[in-house]
């Protein structure tokens, strides 16, 4: 499986700028609620989105056409490791 190397900070800018926002914290409240307590890092945040723009990927030459849909690579952590990096 390829490694997709994912802009740090053009992915929270993105992320928490978008509708995702709300999933996530559906997502919190129902941890809090079952478990009392919740501990989500920006990976899981990564690896949560069902989308995500090819303009945050670094090395946009490893982007399978297939995965690929308009300037979004669906469903990404199906189709390849996801890395964050400072850039």
């Amino acid at each position: 499986m390829k490694t997709l190397l994912i802009n740090k900070k053009k992915f929270c800018d993105w992320y928490f700028d978008e509708d995702m926002i709300a999933d996530m914290g559906d997502r919190l409240i129902s941890e809090l609620i079952n478990e009392g307590r919740t501990e989500i890092d920006l990976q899981e945040c990564l690896d949560f989105t069902g989308y995500i723009p090819t303009n945050i990927v670094i090395n946009k030459k490893d982007i399978d056409k297939e995965s690929k849909k308009d300037c979004e690579i669906q469903e990404p952590s199906d189709h390849y490791n996801l890395k964050l990096v400072r850039k």
